[in-house]
């Protein structure tokens, strides 16, 4: 067995008087999880009463670790549910309050700890609690920082341990419906974040999660046929895999009935997201429009629709729109906790994908032979004046963006290349030089782009040094170097 790399969790520091563990079970239903499953009970074995674990049928050393690491053990036989797994953990629970987590989970230390939670399990009038829900492409490490996560949700995962509370579904499974059905059932928003990265690319493989996934989903459909949440759900698992042609058949099967409900699921802005990116990797970009513009109707401050939506009008080359779309989801702030957004947490990404429209509206207007040029300028002007910033002062705007993204981005290494690029737009040519020999010694690799941008970064530099310019200079064409672009294959 491989040594186990602990995450370590404020709540595990040795204190001479350490804090009264609080009124809380918590419940896990496990199979074959001994590579992670330490690190999730460590992170909360200080605050919780008991910790129980439901073992579906390990082969590895995973029950004997939880009993290790202080956890009742029992065994549970699979029934393609994991609704009734997670219900049959809950009758093993004795204290008032239930923390239901998952073996891929650790607790955020900065926002669990023993004073916020005593806040929050003594409000009389509160049921349960929806928490954030931080995923991660890459293996959780110490330290944990906002600039790992991948998107954000919310789920009830703190609840009172009540029998009418159960959870429901197969797959994809809910406690929230039970608790707000049942009398005084209130579901209150807490501050509090878990860590998940259960869905990188690696663990996927490894536990075939699809094929298991949309196994119980088929079956779900056959327990409901007529629950819009499932056919999303099933939508969902093509979409994750790029099978775009079956995803939105699903997918927009679900939107067409939710549309006709009353009260809106909490899930339907992700329907409608998915929904419309799908659209648009299939070529029908009229249609994926039509729908977003409906969706931002419905969702007016959703940042990641609002994306969505001015890439599908740069497209079709509706700049000023595309960019007062990015300018909308700037102003969106964190709204986490309405949608599973991945903008919130990435607010570089809405400045990148601003400054790149505005070099590909400047690349757009100069294909067009210009009607006068100014003989003093080292630039295009543009050809009419269509009244707006990106129009007017495109240089300005783009150097602020690529500004804004270096400072938002977390890798130092882009941070270079969006200051190269904010250099470029401010004519400090000087500046991009530097920062592109900086990148070219930080990254192994080196595509095309990054030399295609020194070559014109020289030849800006000897426009502007010269005191004269030689014929063979100033007789090229006036191009925008799309710096959006070139910098997108090492986001990717």
């Amino acid at each position: 067995m491989k040594p186990l790399q602990s995450l370590a969790h404020t709540s595990l520091h040795v204190s001479p008087n350490p804090p009264p563990k609080l009124p809380i079970s918590l419940c896990l239903i496990v199979k074959n999880e001994e590579s992670v499953l330490p690190r999730c009970l460590l992170s909360a074995h200080a605050l919780v009463k008991e910790m129980i674990v439901l073992d579906t049928g390990s082969t590895d050393a995973t029950p004997y670790l939880a009993r290790a690491y202080g956890a009742r053990v029992y065994s549970y036989v699979w029934s393609d549910s994991f609704a009734a797994a997670r219900n049959a953990a809950l009758d093993y629970a004795q204290e008032p309050w239930i923390l239901m987590l998952d073996a891929d989970e650790v607790l955020d230390p900065s926002t669990w700890n023993d004073e916020g939670l005593q806040s929050l399990i003594h409000q009389d009038k509160i049921s349960g609690y929806y928490i954030k829900l931080a995923h991660t492409e890459h293996k959780l490490s110490e330290p944990l920082e906002a600039k790992d996560i991948m998107a954000i949700d919310m789920s009830c995962r703190l609840f009172r341990n009540d029998a009418r509370y159960r959870y429901r579904g197969r797959i994809h499974e809910d406690i929230a419906s039970s608790i707000e059905a049942a009398h005084e059932g209130l579901i209150g928003w807490s501050s509090l974040m878990i860590w998940h990265d259960g869905y990188t690319d690696h663990t996927i493989q490894q536990k075939h999660k699809q094929e298991r996934n949309r196994r119980l989903l088929l079956l779900q459909m056959q327990d409901e046929p007529h629950e819009p949440l499932w056919w999303y759900a099933y939508g969902t698992e093509h979409f994750q895999v790029g099978e775009w042609q079956e995803a939105i058949l699903w997918l927009l099967q679900a939107l067409t009935a939710l549309r006709e409900v009353k009260k809106r699921p909490g899930y339907l802005s992700d329907v409608w997201l998915k929904s419309v990116y799908a659209l648009q990797r299939i070529g029908s970009i009229k249609e994926a429009l039509a729908l977003a513009e409906e969706g931002i109707t419905a969702f007016p401050d959703f940042p990641d629709l609002l994306e969505l939506t001015a890439s599908l009008l740069s497209s079709m080359g509706r700049w000023q729109d595309s960019y007062i779309c990015l300018e909308r989801a700037l102003q969106c702030g964190d709204v986490s906790h309405l949608y599973t957004t991945t903008a919130a947490t990435r607010t570089w990404r809405t400045h990148w994908l601003a400054a790149t429209m505005i070099e590909r509206a400047t690349q757009d207007r100069v294909k067009q032979p210009p009607s006068e040029l100014d003989s003093e300028s080292l630039d295009c002007h543009p050809v009419t004046e269509l009244h707006h910033p990106i129009h007017e002062e495109p240089s300005t705007l783009a150097s602020r963006h690529f500004a804004q993204a270096a400072i938002l981005h977390p890798d130092p290494a882009l941070q270079l290349l969006f200051h190269a690029a904010s250099a470029y737009h401010s004519r400090l040519y000087h500046e991009v030089a530097e920062h592109l020999s900086q990148f070219m010694g930080t990254s192994a690799w080196q595509a095309p782009f990054i030399y295609q941008a020194l070559s014109f970064t020289y030849h800006r530099t000897a426009q502007v040094s010269l005191s004269y310019i030689p014929l063979p200079i100033s007789t090229l064409p006036c191009h925008t170097l799309l710096w959006g672009d070139g910098i997108r294959p090492y986001l990717e």
